[in-house]
């Protein structure tokens, strides 16, 4: 289930929390400056909360990258390319004949390999049968069998199954198809490819209900990250109240207020997706209440804020930013005891969370609030700790990457994926497409096909590289950050005692 996110890291902004407090002689400027700067805080986590990467749990990479057309796209061309040509030679051996070549035998076949995660079985399967696929084209089913394999990336094979639609299939049958394409477009966060695979359907006549509710979230999607709201506001329009996609629909008609600044829209649709939400919809329903909290914090209904993230439910993905929320709430309303509670909290916490890193700081910081001056130096050295260790590991991290030694790569790439790569889907996909092409290695294929797969491993390592790069430099500068934040908090706080 896909709704739309924009993508911006609120966590590599720099916040200059302790600088706040260095004029002791102007108490009211100062707190006047604290809350200017906690709303700032407040602003900027609720644009990215509110306008992350498309897809919950899928992800891509920004924009602006994913529709840039060199190098990136020909690096994706190159990965459909030569994948494809594996595929088809794969295909050709007798591992992959069905016994019986009907087509109830290729779906057991494909979906058994889909559930043990045996990717390549599930696409040379279908590129196998596609005599099986030509004659039952109008079938149901092979929407989903182009989603197994789009899922896995084999482009180029889906298009086969295009090419036999666009010749042999019903125009439902097309739509369908077109449809599978959208969607894995969206996930790549090619915009421009995913509205030109919409525009080939007419999703009123051509797609179930379902499905078509599905597309409007898409094509509004799109829009929103072409920085076109008001358009994309029309097509969620389109999703009424019976639909299964009518929570999501609400949401980013919320988000499109908020990209405009209309808070008042934004929270009212929030509290009527709430009241229309089932229970499928319970991370939905998380998120919304993180926004609702978020954009209460931002128009300075801190009380109303607090009750809104304590909505979310612990086991959340976003139960971390609620908890974060509750504290800058409480901070707001210099609550620093509820505020001191909520950052306690999320020091416990051991996920590689930026929630989680700035508790550290901003604990201490809310400590010297409370005048607790012993607690919070012992604070601020806790906090010194926890980020000098995080820049000590981003430090190695970065001198592996750029190092000429790279021949234990997989290691290398799993290290920065446990790190990363929930935060950066698109390493999430590069690291999806490294993994495929090592499989693919170890086939017995043509000495060209081969060769061309190691080239396009070592560029798409090299992107790999790259990205990881960008992403950790911004990560080790947000925690250099938060290292001289803290040391500058602890010696304040010394210069104040002595």
């Amino acid at each position: 289930m896909y709704y739309y996110m924009y993508y911006k890291t609120y966590q590599y902004w720099i916040y200059n929390i302790t600088a706040l407090t260095m004029n002791k002689n102007t108490v009211t400027a100062q707190n006047k400056q604290e809350r200017r700067m906690l709303h700032k805080i407040v602003f900027l986590l609720l644009t990215m909360i509110a306008t992350e990467s498309y897809g919950a749990t899928n992800g891509a990479a920004s924009s602006a990258a994913a529709n840039n057309p060199n190098p990136q796209q020909q690096l994706e061309d190159d990965y459909r390319k030569i994948t494809t040509l594996a595929y088809h030679e794969l295909a050709n051996t007798a591992l992959y004949k069905l016994p019986q070549a009907d087509l109830n035998t290729l779906i057991s076949e494909i979906n058994h390999a889909d559930e043990t995660n045996n990717s390549e079985r599930a696409i040379v399967l279908l590129a196998a049968n596609m005599g099986v696929i030509q004659k039952n084209i109008n079938a149901k089913e092979l929407q989903n069998l182009t989603a197994v394999i789009l899922k896995y990336h084999a482009a180029g094979i889906a298009e086969d199954i295009i090419d036999l639609a666009s010749k042999q299939g019903d125009r439902y049958s097309l739509a369908k198809e077109n449809f599978e394409f959208a969607k894995y477009e969206a996930k790549l966060n090619h915009w421009d490819n995913t509205i030109t695979w919409l525009k080939k359907i007419d999703i009123v006549n051509e797609l179930s209900k379902d499905n078509g509710d599905e597309a409007y979230i898409i094509y509004g999607a799109a829009l929103q990250y072409k920085k076109k709201h008001r358009e994309a506001l029309t097509y969620y329009a389109h999703v009424k109240q019976d639909s299964a996609f009518y929570s999501i629909a609400q949401l980013d008609s919320a988000l499109a207020y908020i990209r405009q600044d209309w808070w008042t829209d934004a929270q009212i649709t929030i509290e009527q997706a709430l009241s229309t939400a089932t229970k499928d919809d319970i991370e939905i329903v998380n998120r919304l209440y993180t926004i609702l909290g978020f954009s209460q914090l931002q128009q300075g209904f801190y009380r109303n804020a607090r009750e809104s993230f304590r909505n979310v439910k612990i086991k959340s993905a976003y139960a971390n930013r609620a908890l974060f929320g509750v504290g800058m709430a409480a901070l707001n309303q210099e609550d620093f005891v509820g505020a001191l509670n909520a950052f306690n909290q999320l020091k416990n916490h051991t996920e590689n969370d930026m929630s989680v890193a700035q508790a550290y700081l901003l604990a201490s910081f809310t400590l010297t609030k409370l005048k607790q001056s012993t607690t919070a130096s012992a604070s601020y050295a806790e906090a010194i700790g926890y980020y000098e260790q995080k820049t000590n590991f981003y430090d190695n991290l970065l001198n592996e990457i750029k190092s000429d030694n790279l021949a234990n790569q997989p290691l290398l790439i799993n290290k920065i994926n446990a790190d990363i790569q929930k935060e950066e889907p698109e390493l999430s996909l590069l690291g999806e497409k490294l993994t495929i092409l090592n499989t693919l290695k170890e086939h017995s294929l043509a000495p060209n096909t081969l060769l061309q797969i190691n080239k396009l491993y070592g560029n798409i390592f090299l992107a790999f590289l790259s990205k990881a790069n960008d992403v950790i430099s911004k990560k080790q500068l947000a925690f250099n950050s938060y290292l001289n934040q803290s040391r500058f908090g602890l010696t304040r706080l010394y210069d104040t005692n002595n």
